[in-house]
């Protein structure tokens, strides 16, 4: 402000259609204008929207009496205005005090908005004609953000009746000439020949009204249920792909199961081949253990270990020297079956050999003395 808020400004980016801008470019609009705003287009959009908390940053500069703000608003129009926007929406609604520059007239709007806050009807306005400056500021405000509400995707006969409405009920009654001149007595006749016609026709013009405003309330709550439906399905996608990832978890975890076991069982039944056949190396040593609290790797622990750093080397018979552990890791010198030696190897390039264990041998010896 005051170098924003055009009603072409709808947003930009993953928020484009989210900000809509109502730009007044006139003075002195009052209670009229301000609901034909909000009826238009502001509670179609929170109704489609559905919000889950409702901020309202209550400024009354617009009040009639406030001179900053150079408008005609009442109390009663501020309250009527809140009372359509908790009609649109179905959400907790905060609002916070924000400008208003005549405490009298500030606090006056500021208790009428509270008031229905709490549940109390607001009181009557006094309809007027809209302002000329009122009609092509809305229509543009629908041309730009219609692509992104369906709310707001009225017929061209829908508008033009909004606002035909808007001009008769703000436009002032009727009086003949005679009325005008002519006094009033007690006694004098009024009768008049075509009140039977003409209230058949507000009749019908009541029931019209009445039917649009059903049909935009049922149009309203359809769209609610639509943004409730969408929103229901993206959960309910979102938990079926954490399903899935658990599930291939899970079925990971099956497959490495089954392989070490398969590995085991082809360890045991054919430990005796494998001793004839590991002499020169194994790239799949068979009958070993992992390291645990059971089975430590210490000196004198037969084991095979990989020769060399790379993973592609092969697997040899031998026997752990000497163990060394920090905060880091552990590490081991082996001595292979050959003769050779290798020092500082790291553990995860040594597997414990399932039948020995010279920690059981040092039990036992324990238990005999």
């Amino acid at each position: 402000y005051p170098e924003t808020g055009a009603a072409f400004e709808t947003g930009g980016g993953g928020g484009q259609g989210r900000n809509l801008n109502v730009p007044w470019t006139s003075d002195g609009l009052a209670d009229s204008d301000y609901l034909a705003a909000f009826r238009l287009v502001l509670c179609p959009v929170l109704a489609q929207f559905s919000p889950d908390l409702l901020l309202l940053s209550a400024g009354f500069d617009a009040a009639d009496g406030d001179a900053q703000g150079k408008m005609k608003v009442t109390a009663a129009g501020f309250a009527q205005m809140t009372q359509l926007l908790l009609s649109a929406v179905d959400c907790p609604v905060a609002a916070a005090l924000e400008g208003g520059y005549n405490s009298r007239v500030t606090c006056e709007c500021c208790e009428a908005v509270l008031r229905v806050l709490l549940g109390s009807s607001p009181p009557a306005t006094s309809p007027t004609l809209l302002a000329p400056s009122v009609e092509p500021t809305l229509r543009s405000v629908l041309a730009h953000n219609a692509p992104h509400w369906s709310g707001l995707r009225y017929s061209e006969k829908a508008v033009q009746d909004f606002f035909a409405e808007a001009a008769r009920v703000g436009s002032a009654p009727r009086v003949s000439k005679r009325q005008r001149t002519a006094p009033a007595f007690a006694d004098e006749e009024r009768a008049n020949p075509r009140a039977a016609e003409q209230q058949k026709l507000a009749e019908k013009r009541a029931v019209r009204e009445a039917a649009r405003g059903a049909a935009e309330e049922e149009r309203a709550e359809s769209a609610a249920a639509l943004a409730r439906a969408e929103r229901e399905v993206k959960a309910a996608r979102r938990r079926c792909r954490e399903a899935e990832e658990g599930l291939q978890a899970a079925e990971g975890r099956l497959a490495a199961a089954r392989e070490a076991h398969a590995l085991l069982e082809r360890g045991a039944g054919g430990k005796e081949e494998e001793e004839e056949d590991d002499a020169n190396g194994t790239t799949n040593p068979r009958g070993t253990v992992l390291w645990s609290s059971s089975v430590r790797c210490v000196p004198g622990r037969r084991c095979f270990a990989q020769f060399g750093v790379d993973d592609d080397e092969l697997w040899f018979r031998a026997t752990v020297l000497q163990v060394y552990r920090d905060d880091v890791g552990q590490w081991a010198d082996v001595k292979y079956d050959d003769g050779d030696e290798e020092r500082m190897k790291p553990i995860k390039r040594i597997k414990a050999l399932e039948d020995s264990s010279s920690d059981e041998e040092e039990e036992e010896e324990e238990e005999e003395e």
